[in-house]
């Protein structure tokens, strides 16, 4: 098997600083994350709606309960 051909050659539009040619985003949902730990302590099944409450608030919700229609 061949190896992949390299990256083409910026093009005059991009940025000429480097740190912009390797910028990556990333987009976490630490929300439903709370939630799927919180289940994973307690023994809960990740197909079980789950809301996590602080005080007098709802603080995380998992996805099969936001289909359920609950938020936060």
């Amino acid at each position: 098997m061949a190896p992949p051909p390299p990256p083409p050659p910026p093009s005059a539009s991009s940025s000429s600083d480097p740190a912009q040619l390797h910028r990556v985003v990333i987009h976490l949902d630490l929300d439903a994350f709370y939630a799927q730990v919180e289940a994973k302590r307690l023994g809960i099944p990740p197909d079980v709606p789950l809301a996590v409450q602080q005080w007098q608030g709802i603080i995380a919700v998992n996805y099969p309960a936001r289909a359920a229609g609950i938020k936060r």
